[in-house]
């Protein structure tokens, strides 16, 4: 799998922008990412399989246009200087000359095959960081000696310019000796000045070289003019010139931003941090739901106490005399209902006929 890094999901971004516009076609977005897979997996295992089927796709997207064949460039350096150490695949410094022999392939393709003799041309500016990567090996002279090999191959053939191979065979000798003062990764400290160094804009916005359709979309801009229904003429996309001045402290202040947000999603993480979330993972329990209690089932009632349709109407029209309670104290003796009695009847209204008598009561 190839390694994430800001710059080549940059590059591979642009790469596949590229793909996508018409020159003259676009490429379909899976074609895209079968492509870059398969360039992976030639780099993993560089057989002539793999190596034919890389130059085929290049061949079919890449080499009739000048802009993807710069851009594709570009990826492929990227792609060089991301690669790290890893136990499943083979080493860097083999992978990084797989991705000469990629390149050796589809340069002996267009310009023996198509006879296309100015297509080595159009790497001059990235075949030399490509050959810095892949020699940056001090310790490892039979891998220096194929990367000279390589690029006899490429003299004899004529692959790419005079110029252009000299400067090769130099960036070879400067990047294997580790005394030439010649490190192909700046260290931190020579990088700390330039981050907190004032920025300049550039002077110019796009690509001369390139057609109008490739421009930025910035540059077409001044041509927009609100309510106009008037096309934009082709011919008068061209790339801005800017002109120097202060830098907008706002600008400036966001760009800040968005590079510490990259620097932190492609930050390393620590072994302890990456070990801590792991196992937080993977002994978290789950929540478990609480548990309802069962219900309970009523037992069917017998055949006997089910009542019939004649009693529950009788029940329904019939009153219910509720039962009175019963009370809890003593029961009272009929000498002291007497009393309770007479005490409750006025005196004055107390005759000889209204007299109670206990026999009576009773």
């Amino acid at each position: 799998m190839i390694v994430s890094t800001p710059d080549l999901a940059v590059a591979k971004a642009a790469l596949t922008a590229a793909l996508l516009r018409d020159d003259p076609t676009p490429v379909p977005r899976g074609a895209i990412e079968d492509g870059i897979d398969l360039i992976d997996r030639t780099l993993d295992k560089c057989s002539h399989e793999n190596v034919q089927e890389c130059k085929n796709w290049i061949a079919a997207n890449i080499v009739h246009s000048h802009g993807r064949t710069t851009t594709f460039g570009k990826f492929m350096v990227a792609l060089s200087e991301s690669m790290e150490d890893d136990f499943d695949r083979p080493s860097v410094r083999r992978r990084r000359l797989h991705v000469l022999y990629i390149i050796s392939d589809v340069l002996h393709h267009v310009v023996v095959r198509l006879g296309n003799a100015g297509f080595g041309a159009l790497w001059g500016a990235q075949l030399p960081d490509m050959v810095m990567a892949a020699s940056f090996f001090d310790k490892s002279p039979k891998h220096i000696a194929k990367v000279r090999d390589l690029l006899d191959i490429w003299e004899e053939k004529h692959y790419i310019p005079t110029a252009l191979l000299e400067r090769l065979r130099e960036t070879v000798s400067l990047a294997s000796d580790k005394h030439s003062g010649y490190p192909i990764f700046p260290k931190d400290e020579e990088t700390a000045h330039t981050k907190s160094a004032p920025r300049k804009e550039p002077y110019i916005h796009g690509d001369p070289s390139l057609p109008w359709h490739e421009q930025p979309a910035g540059c077409w801009l001044p041509h927009l003019k609100r309510g106009s229904a008037t096309p934009i003429r082709p011919d008068q996309i061209r790339p801005l010139t800017i002109y120097p001045g202060p830098n907008d402290e706002e600008l400036d202040r966001l760009v800040d931003e968005t590079i510490r947000e990259v620097e932190d999603i492609y930050r390393p993480k620590p072994l302890a941090e990456i070990a801590e979330t792991s196992r937080l993972v993977r002994f978290q329990k789950p929540q478990q739901e609480p548990q309802q209690k069962p219900q309970q089932k009523l037992a069917p009632a017998p055949l006997g106490s089910i009542p019939s349709a004649t009693q529950l109407v009788q029940s329904q029209s019939e009153p219910q005399l509720q039962p009175q309670p019963q009370s809890a104290t003593k029961p009272i003796s009929q000498t002291s209902l007497v009393q309770s009695i007479s005490f409750a009847v006025p005196l004055g209204a107390a005759s000889a006929s209204t007299s109670v008598s206990p026999l009576t009561l009773s």
